[in-house]
């Protein structure tokens, strides 16, 4: 009995103890706050002082968060006049090497190894092709006014057989092709200098240029054959213009040029950056389609003997394939319409010799489904075709029936 009292009179000791310590426990806080070192400004300053200085410093603060960010809109509206409005800007500037990572199995070509691409076709090679159907643009419908910039593909052909007259009988378009053969997106062929006045390359960027009349076009005169271009050139009012349709990159590839930089006229992407960038500020209503480079063989020079091929051949900075993949990230970033011709086109190892002419050159059976697989991207963006193949993802296409379906469209029919 005297234990369990005890035991009663122990537990309300503790019990007295523990509320005696938790009331404490704030003053014994407030004590060792007191004793620590006074934060500067809330101690030494009174009250209203405090609130006058803490809404300067907030202003302070906003200020200098103001400059941030108009400096911030400076620099990208200064990056975005580069482009725009001050197209020489960085023409003459070097490149920074980057160490690029070559795959172990890759088979690697040297500056001088390949045959390269000319303007014109090597002589011991016949094509005379199929005729597309010559079309009247000047009636009712169709897609509008096309201009071509591209490199042999077009450039080589430019006769009832190419691919620029399947798009003009496919599109009803008036189609005005400036493509050049051996020319490179890339600004390869060096100015003398960044003088517009001097300007010498007949580069995509050095077109597109002219098209937008930042240069003049009387220097494509002094190349073989520029007459031609140049007659071209002249014919066309350029702000009538519906599509620009751009296609580059084996001569690229070929070259060894750098794949990208932001907007680099001497990197492959760079140069077709700033391309898309000039020809939307200047014509607005146009819209842009890039056109991958297509699947190609590669062969020496020296000795003819095979190398290999866009998939497994590298030229020191990137496969062929790879151009085409950072070409279709920058269609994304351009809003340009995106045709993937090395994939699309089924052309591949195993029956590139039915399609091909030398490795590179699409013979014309080839051509004719180029400018389907173009022109049905073009004439569903028009709201003309918006049916069967239109509807087939693009690696399952039935080129046959693409054919006979751009054939049959009823041109005379409002679009969309």
């Amino acid at each position: 009995m005297k234990k369990r009292h005890l035991m009663t009179v122990l537990s309300g000791i503790l019990a007295l103890a523990l509320i005696s310590g938790c009331a404490a426990a704030p003053a014994q806080t407030t004590q060792a706050a007191e004793e620590a070192e006074p934060a500067p400004v809330m101690e030494q300053i009174p009250e209203e002082t405090a609130e006058e200085e803490t809404e300067e410093a907030a202003e302070a603060v906003e200020e200098e968060t103001e400059e941030i960010t108009e400096d911030k809109t400076d620099t990208t509206a200064e990056a975005a006049s580069k482009v725009h409005h001050d197209p020489w800007e960085g023409l003459v500037e070097n490149i920074e090497d980057q160490e690029v990572e070559i795959p172990e199995d890759a088979v690697v070509f040297n500056e001088g190894d390949l045959q390269m691409d000319t303007e014109e076709m090597p002589e011991d090679i016949e094509d005379p092709g199929e005729e597309a159907i010559q079309v009247d643009t000047t009636e009712a419908g169709g897609v509008g006014q096309i201009v071509i910039f591209g490199d042999s593909q077009f450039g080589n052909f430019k006769n009832p057989s190419g691919a620029d007259a399947w798009i003009e009988c496919y599109t009803k378009g008036k189609v005005y092709d400036l493509a050049v053969g051996g020319t490179t997106a890339t600004m390869i062929d060096a100015n003398p200098d960044d003088n517009p006045e001097n300007w010498r390359s007949r580069s995509l960027l050095g077109m597109v240029y002219a098209v937008c009349g930042r240069i003049s076009p009387d220097y494509i005169k002094d190349y073989d054959g520029g007459d031609d271009e140049y007659a071209i050139f002249k014919s066309c009012d350029f702000s009538k213009t519906d599509y620009f349709i751009i296609e580059y990159g084996v001569n690229d590839f070929m070259n060894r040029v750098k794949m990208s930089s932001l907007y680099d006229p001497r990197t492959f992407i760079g140069a077709l950056r700033r391309a898309c960038w000039l020809l939307n500020d200047t014509y607005p209503d146009a819209k842009i389609v890039l056109v991958g480079p297509n699947y190609a063989q590669f062969f020496s020079a020296s000795t003819g003997e095979y190398l290999g091929d866009g998939n497994n051949l590298h030229n020191g900075e990137a496969f062929l394939w790879q151009y085409s993949q950072q070409e279709k990230l920058l269609a994304e970033e351009v809003g340009a319409i995106w045709v993937d011709s090395y994939n699309w086109m089924r052309i591949g190892p195993t029956n590139g010799h039915e399609y091909l002419l030398d490795g590179i050159h699409l013979n014309n059976p080839a051509r004719r489904r180029f400018a389907m697989l173009i022109s049905r991207f073009i004439a569903r963006d028009a709201g003309y075709y918006d049916f069967g193949q239109a509807l087939v993802e693009a690696p399952e296409i039935n080129f046959d029936e693409l054919d006979q379906e751009l054939l049959s469209i009823d041109w005379s029919k409002d679009p969309k």
